[in-house]
Order: structure tokens, then sequence, then C-alpha cells
């Protein structure tokens, strides 16, 4: 069969010179099939580059698989790529190609073989592309192709092209003036200060077009605000730079006083740049109109509360109190305490973390993070959302969504089973506190001194005043801790410069090597949310500042806790592992 065409020709029919995106849909089987032997396998692998995913950040370009699900499989990445791979791109004459693909082929030629000669193919690839998609509307294509251009021009001394194009782009910014409807202008001035663009003065009067034009639009005017300050302290002006803060600070009061009344998202809106503004007041001087704008604040999270109200389903729950009861059926006093034990599961880390990876591998659950209010509206903690590429880049807000998958199921637990087996508890027997010693008794790892705290917490608890309960059991646990940590040769004491001795947070109780090495991670973990994390239940945090609420103090997280301190301590009740030991009833399985 005789070929009339090269791939340079069949390339530049498939993929039209006005495209804005290469689409590996564009190189058909049927147009492979028109090239020769040799030049179809460069168009196989040129079909691969198409389909790759890429990521501009601030002129960086960084490919990947354009498709990748966590932990189960991608589509084409460069790691695919062989030597012999490269010896064929290396060889085709690249400028001849569609300018989307001597983008695309020159960059990797680039970032992967630094080959310096293909630099300039890129370079001016880039830029012809941004003339090609300019439109300060669909503004992101144009801008990224062109700041790649001259990131590539920066990093490889290519000076020529680098003055020209920045001098290019200042001139376009300088040419819209802000009448964009858009972040052009905001993401090219950016840009251009990243770059140490000198001539700064007008892009100031671009600044203040886009602040009066944009009144409306809170985030483009916080931002034009925010180029200013950078400016200004390029100038070295601090006093306008102060200035400046400040006429943010009042944008943010007055735009929260715009949208405070209209809806549950104006409420939120209204918060968050209420709380921008104080800061910006408190930073730049103002300390007094902070102040104002905080009581605005206070005044505003007091509505917050009534927007709260949890979402509820009716269930008919008959059958689940049958079943539990049936646990419960003809024991003893101290069986039944042993079989409430058996009903407080100990959440592994492995297990919160696979529900938290499980979870994340639905792209719109990492979308968002979430956030915890207190029941003043005030917000507590700030959640990011995992990444969902690698949802274990970042261990510290893995954590934090184990912690808050924790409480929810903690919740659960405690708010019907725990719930109904301490409800059963009191229905069947009448008990005094003594007729619990047997928990506390001879226990090694209580403190020496502790066991009747303890005891009267946990009576305080079963009869259901909880909220009185947590305010003895959370720092007596804290202190238990403290002690076990000790035990295991643990230094709970800081030594302060002048001599004095302070003891350990309890963050760092949980975090002391000797515990973590010789105690079970999976309860400190458990702990560490139930006592200490923001993201967890904060129980001891929150009763050492006095600000748990008595709906909180008589949840069912408040019960789990309650359940899993009683749990903890029959691990080494001997009278608590002899009743297990020797009672038929308690041999069945608790699900």
């Amino acid at each position: 069969m005789q070929y009339q065409e090269d791939i340079y020709s069949v390339l530049n029919e498939i993929i039209m010179s006005d495209s804005r995106e290469l689409d590996a849909d564009c190189f058909s089987e049927k147009d492979c099939e028109r090239l020769s032997e040799g030049e179809q396998k460069i168009f196989k692998l040129l079909k691969k580059f198409a389909s790759l995913g890429v990521k501009y950040t601030d002129g960086e370009a960084a490919f990947s698989p354009a498709i990748e699900i966590y932990g189960k499989g991608r589509s084409f990445g460069l790691q695919d790529m062989t030597e012999d791979d490269y010896m064929i791109l290396e060889k085709t004459e690249v400028s001849r190609m569609p300018v989307l693909l001597q983008a695309r082929v020159a960059d990797i030629l680039w970032t992967e073989r630094k080959d310096y000669k293909i630099v300039p193919v890129a370079i001016k690839a880039y830029h012809e592309l941004y003339n090609i998609t300019f439109d300060t509307e669909n503004w992101s294509t144009c801008l990224r192709y062109i700041k790649r251009s001259i990131t590539l021009a920066a990093k490889t001394g290519a000076k020529k092209f680098y003055d020209k194009y920045r001098k290019e782009l200042f001139d376009k910014v300088i040419e819209v003036n802000g009448g964009d409807k858009y972040f052009f202008s905001i993401s090219a001035i950016k840009f251009l200060i990243l770059q140490k663009w000198k001539d700064c003065d007008p892009l100031f009067i671009v600044l203040d077009n886009i602040i009066e034009k944009s009144e409306d639009n809170v985030h483009k005017v916080e931002l034009a605000y925010e180029l200013k300050s950078t400016l200004f302290s390029k100038k070295q002006d601090n006093d306008a730079m102060m200035k400046n803060n400040l006429q943010l600070a009042l944008f943010y009061e007055r735009s929260a006083d715009k949208v405070r009344d209209n809806d549950v998202q104006g409420i939120f809106n209204a918060e968050r740049y209420l709380q921008k503004a104080i800061l910006l007041y408190r930073n730049n001087g103002s300390a007094e109109k902070g102040e104002i704008a905080h009581r605005k604040l206070l005044d505003l999270q007091k509505k917050i509360p009534k927007f709260m109200i949890p979402i509820t389903a009716k269930r008919d729950s008959t059958k689940d109190y049958e079943k539990i009861a049936q646990l419960f059926e003809n024991l003893s006093f101290k069986e039944h305490i042993v079989r409430i034990v058996q009903c407080v599961p100990f959440y592994s880390k492995d297990s919160l973390k696979k529900k938290v990876l499980e979870d994340a591998v639905n792209p719109i659950a990492c979308l968002f993070g979430s956030g915890i209010k207190n029941g003043k509206g005030q917000t507590l903690i700030d959640i990011p959302p995992l990444d969902i590429n690698n949802p274990e880049s970042d261990i510290n807000v893995l954590e934090m969504h184990m912690h808050q998958n924790a409480l929810i199921m903690e919740e659960i637990k405690g708010g019907f089973l725990l719930k109904t087996a301490i409800g059963l508890l009191n229905e069947r027997f009448e008990y005094t506190k003594n007729d619990l010693r047997f928990i506390v008794e001879g226990n090694p790892i209580i403190p020496e001194g502790r066991e009747n705290i303890f005891l009267s917490a946990l009576y305080y608890g079963l009869k259901s005043d909880i909220y009185v309960a947590l305010h003895i059991l959370a720092p007596q646990t804290e202190k238990l801790f403290r002690y076990i940590a000790e035990n295991t040769g643990g230094i709970m004491y800081t030594l302060e410069n002048n001599g004095s001795s302070q003891e350990k947070l309890l963050t760092s109780i949980f975090d002391t090597p000797e515990l973590v090495e010789c105690y079970d991670n999976d309860i400190l973990f458990l702990f560490k949310g139930l006592m200490n994390e923001k993201a967890g239940a904060n129980i001891r945090n929150e009763i050492a500042h006095g600000i748990m609420s008595e709906n909180k103090g008589n949840s069912g997280v408040a019960r789990y806790f309650l359940c899993a301190v009683l749990k903890l301590l029959s691990f080494t009740s001997k009278e608590c592992y002899k009743i297990l030991q020797e009672s038929d009833a308690l041999k069945c399985i608790v699900d």
C-alpha cells in the first residue's frame, strides 16, 4: 500500500488551529491507518500525550494521568514512558505539529529530559496559544498559556522572550483597565507581581477600578485589596498598606451588613466577613473598631443555632429495643454492668482510617471540608477536605476526619444502645455507689487515692446524671492516662527556664513515646479524640474551660465516654474478669 500523507499533515488536519485544549478523541484509529508503520507508533504515542491531565499553577505545569482512582488504577502517565518512547519523540519535528501538540511535546521533553534546544518551541507555542484563546470572560485558558510561556522563559534564561511577553501581558492589563467581568485582570496582576514586574503605579489604578466596579463581588474586591497591599509592601510603604487593610476591613463590615438578613447563607457569609474584618482591624492599629465588629459578630452568631436543627426521620425502634433487652435478661447486677462494657465498641485506628478512605473515593465528598460549631453558633474548628488523589498525603487532616468519623459513631452508640442499656439497669436494680466498687477496688490503672472519685463519677453517670459525672470523670481520666504514662517511664513534667516545673498538657500525654510504645495505640487514639480533639468530642477541654453545654453533657457521645471509661477500667478489674469467665449468660456475642 502506498502512503500519500505524512504524520504532520494528518495531525494538522485532525487538530483544529483554533482548538483551546488537546483531546485524545481526535486521534482515531482510521486516521492512524493512513500512516506508515513507523509513524503509527508516533501517532499512538501522541494520542497518549493528548490524554494526559495537566495542572497549571502560577506558570508551572504538572502532567499526570487524567483518570486516577485512589487504590484502583489510573490511565496513561509519564511514568509509563520508556527510553525508546522518548527517543521516538526526540526525532520528530515538533515545530511542524499543531500548536497544541508543540506546546505539550516540547514542554514534556524539557521537563522530563531537560532538552534546552526544544524550549524555544514550547515558549513560542504557549504564547501563540495565548493569542488564539484570549478571552477576558473565559480567561483561565489563555492566562495559563501565557503564564507557562513566561515561566519557561524565566527558568531557561530566555530574556528576550521573558521581557517581551511580560510587557505584552502588562499592556493588556492596562488596556482592559479592570473592565473584565471575572478574574482576568486580578490573576494577571498577581502573576506579574510574582514575576517581579517593577512598573506598579499603573496597576494601582486598575485595582481601584476593579474595587469600584465590583462592589457586589466580595471575593473579587478582597483579592484586589490584597494585591494593593502586596504592591504597597513591595514599595515598602507601610502606612499606605495599613490604610488599605483598614479600607478592606470596612468593606467586609459593610458587606456583612448587606447580607446578614438575606437568608441562611447570608448569615454565614456575614459571619465570615466580620471575622475577617475583626482580624484586619486588630492587626492594623484599630482595636476599637475591631471590638465593635466583634460585638456585631457575637450578636449575629446568636442567630445561627436556630438554623442548626438536625434532620430527623421517624423509625420504629421497638425491635431494636427488644433485641437489646434480650441481651440483659436474667443477669445479675454485676453481670449487667459487664454486659454494658461488652456493648461499648472501641474503634481501631485502622477501621476509622479505612472508613474515611472509602468515603474519599467519592470525588464530591473530597471537594468540601466541614466545620464544627458550638451552641452559640461560633466555629470551633474547620476541617479541610482530603486530597482526592492522595488522601493520606496530610496525616493531620486525615486524623481530623478519623476523629470526626469516630464522633459520629460514638454519638449513635451512646444515643440508643447505651442509653437503653443504662435505662434497663435502673429499671431492674436498686443499687448504691458501693455496689459499683468491684470495678475500682484494687484497679492498678487508677492512681492511688482516686478510687472513690472514680466510683462517684461512675455512679452519677449510671444514674443518668451524666453532665455532673463528666465534670468529675474527664479530669480524673486525664490523671489516669498521666499515671499510666509515668509508669511506662514517661516524664510528665517540663522544666521551665526559671527552674519551675509544669505538668505536660493532655495532648503531650497521649503522644508520650514511652506510652505509645507500651500501651494500646487504638485506645490512645480513641480517648485522644474523646477528650482532647476539636474534631472529636473534645470533652476534657470543654470541661476544663467551663464551656460544655448541658445538652452536650447529656448527649450520646457523653454517655459513650462514660461507658468507654467503664470499659477501660474493666480491663484491669479482677472482679470484672472473674465475672466474665464464670458467667454463661455473658458468653453470647454482642453485635
